[in-house]
């Protein structure tokens, strides 16, 4: 077996892999690094994948918001399949209809291994499995999440979301807020209204009315967040969110950095 190292070209190395795979694409039994390693490589030449993976791993992807909704994405565009069930084994192996690799880390770097042999009935093997069961993902694809955020509020506030999920929270070593966090603090900046958020939210999929509410509860009590009463015609005045004193003059990135410190355990 030949070996290739995951350097700072890992990305570009799984789109040659995908690239020279004949359909169909199989990748069986991913955990949730390795599906993030192939999610970030695929690209618009990328055949489709099919991922046959444990509930559990698939379950552990749905807890992850930015992967999730990246991946739900590229289910949405019908580049990739989720079935919730692979064949027995160990280990993470690409399976196209000529060729195979096995996937490993060591030292925390992804390496790729080319079968010089496998199996005639591998590629059937998968095939029973694909589309069995299914499994929801319970987020929305990621451009109905940009495109529901432009449409209720503004780009602005898109693009600060964007920015957030999908850069600030790869160089976060111990991630403490969550999406909900975010964009309350995104709503803070843009001083939106704790209704209009939460709606959004709720109505996309991305957390109740109840966790946004007792999220901004949390991020009050830690010195991060304050409200305004603005009056309704009719019913309970509604609350804007907007930042206190001592985080208000910071920097977006700076914001994000600073809260999640503050709600750290």
């Amino acid at each position: 077996m030949n070996d290739t190292q995951n350097t700072d070209t890992g990305e570009q190395t799984l789109q040659s892999i995908f690239e020279e795979m004949v359909e169909p694409c199989y990748v069986v039994r991913s955990s949730t690094a390795i599906l993030e390693s192939i999610v970030q490589a695929a690209d618009d030449d990328t055949p489709t994948l099919h991922i046959l993976a444990s509930v559990e791993d698939l379950r552990t992807v749905r807890q992850q918001f930015r992967l999730a909704t990246n991946l739900a994405e590229l289910c949405n565009q019908d580049r990739f399949t989720l079935t919730p069930v692979a064949p027995a084994g160990r280990g993470t192996v690409l399976v196209g209809d000529e060729r195979a690799y096995a996937v490993a880390y060591i030292d925390g770097e992804q390496l790729l291994f080319e079968a010089v042999s496998y199996p005639e009935t591998l590629i059937e093997t998968c095939s029973r499995y694909r589309g069995t069961e299914t499994f929801d993902l319970r987020a929305p694809p990621w451009e109905k999440v940009s495109k529901t955020l432009t449409e209720t509020f503004n780009t602005d506030v898109a693009d600060d979301f964007r920015l957030a999920i999908q850069e600030w929270t790869e160089t976060v070593d111990e991630q403490a807020i969550d999406e909900v966090d975010i964009a309350l603090l995104i709503a803070c900046t843009h001083k939106l209204l704790l209704y209009d958020l939460s709606t959004w939210g709720e109505d996309l999929g991305v957390a109740s009315k109840a966790t946004f509410s007792r999220a901004k509860t949390a991020l009050a009590d830690a010195g991060v967040l304050a409200t305004e009463k603005v009056p309704i015609e009719v019913g309970r005045p509604r609350l804007r969110l907007t930042l206190t004193d001592e985080y208000a003059s910071l920097s977006f990135i700076d914001l994000l950095d600073a809260a999640n410190d503050s709600v750290a355990p």
